[in-house]
């Protein structure tokens, strides 16, 4: 557990030089990063941050979807004229929801965002038809970083639609147990 808050904090610290400025970086992709994986370790420095950024604390009853059951905070936030959730649950679970996304940008950025990681830990591609829905109009990306010994790790999912449902992209992280190894491997 030390070596992966060690490498996470790493990893923070080069977030800086990810490529917000290019043509093709989006404010979903940005905001997960400055937002869940940012303050992964760090809940209070996140609540800390959206009070700061003035994000409105959605009141239960709406926060409710996006928590999924769980007890947790939901703020709405309003990021270049497009409506965001960020989401941060008691289980430890962070999550950014879009209204609207530019599926194929968010889809090209987080794994770009996620398949490598910082040294020791190793980044992995996890089976997609475990990690979550996949149909014709629904698709989820997985990836998990964890040192080759350890037996947990740091999930990273991203889910997309492209059909016209209220949520179009969803992108969170989590701790976990790694999975039965015959499980995870997608190649």
């Amino acid at each position: 557990m030390r070596g992966l808050l060690l490498a996470i904090s790493l990893f923070v610290v080069a977030l800086p030089a990810w490529p917000l400025g290019s043509n093709d970086s989006d404010s979903f992709t940005t905001l997960f990063a400055f937002t869940c994986m940012k303050h992964f370790y760090a809940h209070d420095q996140l609540r800390a941050d959206m009070a700061a950024s003035n994000a409105a604390v959605l009141p239960q009853d709406r926060a409710a979807f996006f928590l999924n059951g769980a007890h947790g905070t939901a703020w709405a936030v309003l990021e270049n004229e497009q409506r965001y959730v960020v989401v941060l649950r008691d289980d430890d679970i962070c999550a950014v929801y879009a209204q609207h996304a530019p599926v194929e940008v968010v889809q090209k950025n987080f794994v770009a965002l996620v398949s490598s990681s910082p040294a020791p830990l190793v980044a992995e591609q996890l089976n997609s038809a475990t990690s979550g829905p996949n149909s014709d109009v629904l698709r989820t990306i997985a990836y998990a970083w964890s040192r080759p010994k350890d037996d947990t790790q740091l999930t990273f999912t991203l889910t997309t639609s492209t059909d016209g449902v209220p949520v179009q992209a969803m992108a969170s992280m989590a701790y976990s147990k790694k999975p039965n190894p015959s499980s995870k491997r997608t190649r």
